[in-house]
């Protein structure tokens, strides 16, 4: 009796078992697509007040495995950022419009995925959502909520149902469940963009040249070990992707991921002649981008500013369970 009980059980649960292996199966798809589809297309953004915030035309291309996107603003201020695997080059007439294009920047759409997705499976939970239609293609919904800390963004995308590309993806407040930023194409076409249309549209007053961290070099173990000279602990599942240190190790710079949720940490100890008490602790927030918060924290130790897209609890949760070497 016991063990028809169990061969029933098992066959209930079978099938959810195999849809869940097919679609962390569709998201290494999803995520190779990301990378690897040729594409010229419209895209839109908009924020948590449901207004059309900005419009940008987009050209990708992939050779032999090296990748060329051009982003080309077309509100005010106007600008272009043309990405590479090695750097990030940004346009613009007015300082302002640099500032936003950098801002911009913070977004990886549609390259959000790591290039191995189950390194998500302890920290996210995948749901299948319903089929779409964007950008006049036909796409399926796929859904990332946060199991171990649930004060994450959710994150949601439709991939094509024909090659797996994401043609839209949304963040989702952790409480209320309300859209934060929605990005999504108004149309695209599969083809590669020809050289000239990869070039600077027209000339610009300013410029600015940044090195693409996106290298990932992995220097975080399965069990959790972080192979840095200064940091000893960091959050779930997070490791770091790229590191900058001053000579006089006055200021550290990481940039760090759990293979969905990116983060700037800058680290610089605080001045024991100006400083402020032992016992004070000062913390400042700030919204920079859609889903993208910067938050300051100052102790008796350090000053540690850090910039990604993670809610202002979940940041300070991010501060606290983090520690460094004495």
């Amino acid at each position: 009796m016991e063990m028809k009980k169990f061969i029933l059980i098992y066959l209930v649960l079978l099938p959810s078992v195999l849809f869940a292996e097919d679609a962390w199966r569709a998201l290494d798809q999803i995520s190779f697509s990301a990378v690897a589809a040729n594409f010229i297309g419209t895209m839109q953004v908009s924020s948590d007040d449901k207004q059309l915030s900005e419009q940008y035309r987009v050209f990708f291309r992939e050779d032999d495995g090296d990748t060329t996107m051009k982003i080309v603003s077309s509100g005010q201020p106007n600008g272009e950022i043309i990405k590479t695997d090695s750097n990030v080059r940004l346009y613009s007439d007015t300082k302002e419009g640099l500032l936003k294009l950098h801002f911009l920047n913070f977004n990886r759409y549609p390259n959000f995925l790591p290039s191995n997705p189950s390194i998500l499976k302890s920290s996210y939970r995948l749901d299948l959502g319903a089929k779409d239609r964007v950008a006049d293609k036909s796409c399926q919904w796929y859904w990332l909520s946060p199991k171990t800390n649930k004060d994450y963004y959710s994150v949601g995308f439709c991939a094509d149902k024909k090659n797996y590309f994401p043609l839209t993806y949304v963040y989702k407040d952790p409480n209320t469940g309300e859209e934060v930023e929605k990005i999504r194409f108004s149309d695209i076409s599969y083809e590669s963009p020809s050289d000239s249309q990869l070039q600077l549209q027209k000339k610009y007053k300013l410029n600015n040249t940044v090195n693409n961290p996106m290298s990932f070099s992995r220097k975080m173990n399965r069990n959790g070990q972080v192979n840095d000279d200064f940091i000893k602990n960091l959050p779930e599942d997070f490791y770091i992707i790229s590191e900058k240190n001053s000579s006089n190790k006055n200021f550290r710079y990481y940039y760090l991921s759990n293979g969905l949720v990116y983060m700037s940490l800058f680290v610089r100890p605080v001045k024991k002649s100006t400083d402020i008490q032992k016992s004070k602790i000062e913390i400042k927030q700030a919204n920079i981008y859609g889903p993208i918060n910067q938050m300051e924290y100052t102790d008796s130790q350090y000053k540690i500013v850090l910039v990604g897209d993670m809610p202002f609890k979940a940041m300070k949760q991010f501060i606290s369970d983090t520690s460094f070497k004495d």
